[in-house]
């Protein structure tokens, strides 16, 4: 009974977790290739529960013609005793203007549970005169002139007040705290309901990871695996 109570607690966790997150919370891409026009770059982080490795979420950017453009693909499969309790895939894709405001938004997403099962989720937006406009999952008119996701390779990402889940379309309200530097640089906080993150820096102003905050001792964490210049002939 134990080990079926701790499955139980694992897989509320995590769809408490990605329903907040909307897992655009990994799209980063340094300062320079978004004003490198000719610069394409693919990253690639692993994520882990506690120590265990739960899957990975790699990365796409490439220079589109007024901004960039950025794929996201998510990959993770939590087992226990060699069973399957929570799967999740996730995909989208988001193009960006010269502010970095985004212009429009498709993503896709399945989540599988054994208890649950699956349940599906696609979302998407486009900007408009009089706002953005998100159909699908979720329909919804937000007001504002420039939309954000949890896109912390942007600078203006952290001076916003909500931000954009990707997965559900719905709006986000956020606080954002700068934390005490470390050794490897600036770190942040973000905090909201349900929502407990902090997200740290590279010296060069990289994102290099990220780490949930989920109760119990329990950390969903993002580690930077991978970082790729993509030769400008491979268009996405």
């Amino acid at each position: 009974m134990t080990e079926i109570r701790r499955a139980f607690a694992i897989i509320l966790i995590f769809v408490v977790l990605f329903f907040w997150l909307g897992l655009a919370v990994a799209t980063e891409i340094g300062p320079e290739t978004v004003s490198d026009p000719n610069g394409r770059k693919k990253i690639l982080f692993e994520v882990f529960l506690g120590k265990k490795r739960v899957g990975e979420h790699s990365f796409l950017f490439a220079p589109s013609s007024d901004g960039v453009k950025v794929q996201s693909r998510a990959s993770f499969n939590y087992r226990l005793l060699n069973i399957s309790l929570y799967k999740y895939e996730h995909f989208s894709e988001e193009n960006y203007d010269s502010e970095n405001c985004l212009v429009k938004i498709n993503s896709s997403t399945v989540t599988h549970t054994r208890v649950r099962g699956s349940v599906k989720q696609k979302i998407t937006g486009q900007r408009k005169d009089n706002g953005f406009s998100i159909t699908g999952s979720n329909e919804e008119q937000l007001d504002k002139n420039c939309v954000m996701p949890f896109a912390y390779w942007n600078p203006k990402f952290l001076k916003q007040t909500s931000l954009l889940n990707a997965q559900t379309g719905k709006e986000v309200h956020i606080a954002v705290r700068e934390l005490p530097a470390t050794e490897s640089g600036a770190k942040y906080s973000l905090e909201g309901e349900n929502l407990d993150i902090e997200v740290q820096y590279s010296a060069e102003g990289s994102w290099i990871s990220l780490q949930s905050k989920l109760g119990r001792g329990r950390n969903l964490r993002y580690v930077l695996s991978t970082e790729t210049i993509i030769s400008s002939s491979l268009s996405l």
